[in-house]
């Protein structure tokens, strides 16, 4: 009997494992865009262009390629600017516009820099596109994170459990070690099948309850 009771207390002591990793989605969590402020300038500024020009990854691939593309833009637009030039200022503007597409979330940044300052690894695991995903590096939005594992660079998505094992190699932690944050619920479910703590987003307070939680319950033991 006092083996059994001694096993026991091991297992329920050793069950949680130190936390170490915090991997965050970054679209709905860390940040959500707002393609609007760019396609309003781009619309005032070419009356006749198609707004289906700039559709999906068609507006991130323009704002990759930078002004050389706006000059060409302008020069088949010549209805609204006959010389076929960008007008005055338009690069300075649209440079303007484009720190309004991404919104971060406050309360998610102070988290994140808060578990960094602690010691935890604090990455990111985001579904987007080559063309996106070019546009958030420029930008530097993907920097605070690290490891931050990008959909399109290994060509397989969330929630298929394959990018979360390229997730878990990368890290070189078990599962049982990292917690998952997300806002999709499927996404959530995949990393807790395979074995990461797993939190669906839906806001700063709760995810700051939700991480406490978990926090509290397992090993104190962040990786320096």
């Amino acid at each position: 009997m006092r083996i059994f009771l001694f096993l026991l207390i091991l297992y329920s002591t050793s069950s949680f494992a130190a936390i170490k990793a915090l991997i965050f989605d970054f679209g709905g969590v860390v940040a959500v865009t707002d393609r609007s402020p760019v396609m309003q300038l781009i619309l005032k500024t070419f009356p006749d262009a198609d707004p289906h020009d700039f559709d999906g990854d068609k507006l991130y691939i323009a704002l990759n390629e930078g002004e050389g593309f706006w000059e060409d833009y302008a020069y088949y637009h010549r209805k609204a600017h006959p010389l076929g030039h960008l007008p005055v200022g338009f690069m300075e503007q649209i440079n303007s516009a484009l720190t309004q597409i991404v919104r971060l979330n406050p309360e998610v940044q102070a988290l994140v820099q808060e578990l960094k300052e602690e010691g935890y690894i604090v990455g990111l695991l985001s579904n987007t596109s080559a063309a996106r995903a070019t546009f958030l590096r420029r930008g530097g939005y993907y920097a605070p994170f690290s490891p931050a594992i990008i959909s399109s660079d290994f060509k397989v998505q969330k929630p298929d459990a394959e990018i979360y094992r390229i997730l878990l190699r990368t890290l070189n932690l078990p599962a049982r070690e990292v917690v998952f944050i997300d806002n999709k619920t499927r996404n959530v479910e995949t990393a807790r099948k395979l074995g990461m703590e797993g939190i669906v987003f839906t806001s700063g307070s709760q995810l700051r309850a939700d991480l406490a939680k978990i926090l509290s319950r397992a090993e104190k033991a962040p990786a320096q």
